[in-house]
């Protein structure tokens, strides 16, 4: 049996996502967003916040 790489990482991820909570998701998300934020320098944060929400400074 061969399977192309791209469709079992696919099926793979739908099948993890369908496991999931919306607590699960939820948490997810933002574990994922404070790792990719604690990553940037302050200059780079502001950056960013200035880009998607200035309000919030």
């Amino acid at each position: 049996m061969t399977i192309i790489r791209d469709d079992l990482q696919e099926q793979f991820i739908q099948w993890d996502l369908s496991q999931m909570s919306l607590d699960d998701l939820q948490k997810y998300f933002v574990d994922m967003q404070n790792a990719e934020l604690d990553s940037l320098s302050d200059d780079e944060l502001i950056d960013e916040v200035k880009q998607y929400n200035p309000s919030l400074l």
